[in-house]
């Protein structure tokens, strides 16, 4: 009788023992919970975010690197520019510094200009897409030199400051089209290309007082001369 017992108690035992696995052993505190559906929508979020702040920090560098800011507003006015280099009939030709062409425009309306011959200077207004010229007055010391570069410029400025130079027309305005691509100013017009360089800020200056009889350096009607 007691044989049987024991056997019964042995093998109630070993049953018993059978179904204790050590995931039951571990502490309730310490077994594996499923999230919940709020910290789950956390976490889905959070990863959303660092995702995005990457694409939209990579896109950021990758569009300043490969991209120069570019602006067809006012983004010259209230800078002088000197002339770097001056393009025509798909020929590009550097301007040294030393022939001192720039051109400047004021906050207050005023634009002047070198060709390296002479100065000139009026009135200019933003356009879209460029700047509007009128009013224009310029000194009359004449170049009859044989350099072409310096004849480009001084066509090309003439072109910006005087209408017949440009479209041979008695109008009393210039259109030309400008754009700032970072730091230099690129103007198109009457068939030439000029690019300057941003050299620094533009005061209101006094204007030079126009010669009567003439109007530029290569236009009819000039006058006067001197060497190159």
């Amino acid at each position: 009788m007691s044989d049987d017992i024991e056997r019964a108690l042995s093998e109630a035992f070993h049953g018993r023992a059978a179904t204790i696995t050590a995931d039951r052993l571990r502490h309730p505190e310490l077994r594996t919970k499923r999230p919940s559906r709020l910290r789950r929508s956390i976490i889905v979020a959070t990863g959303l975010a660092v995702i995005a702040g990457i694409l939209i920090a990579g896109g950021y560098v990758l569009s300043g690197r490969n991209t120069p800011a570019t602006s067809t507003g006012a983004a010259y006015v209230g800078s002088r520019w000197e002339l770097s280099s001056v393009q025509h009939d798909g020929k590009r030709s550097p301007v040294p510094a030393s022939y001192g062409v720039d051109i400047a425009f004021a906050p207050g309306g005023t634009i002047v200009m070198s060709d390296s011959v002479n100065a000139l200077s009026g009135h200019y207004t933003t356009a879209p897409g460029g700047f509007t010229t009128s009013d224009m007055a310029t000194t009359l010391a004449g170049y009859v030199g044989t350099d072409p570069v310096r004849t480009q410029i001084i066509e090309a400025i003439d072109a910006i400051t005087f209408p017949s130079a440009t479209n041979g027309t008695s109008a009393s305005s210039v259109t030309v089209d400008a754009r700032v691509v970072a730091d230099q100013l690129i103007i198109t017009v009457a068939g030439y290309q000029l690019t300057l360089d941003r050299a620094g800020p533009a005061a209101d200056p006094a204007r030079p007082a126009p010669t009567s009889g003439a109007t530029s350096s290569t236009n009819p009607g000039f006058t006067s001369a001197s060497p190159a």
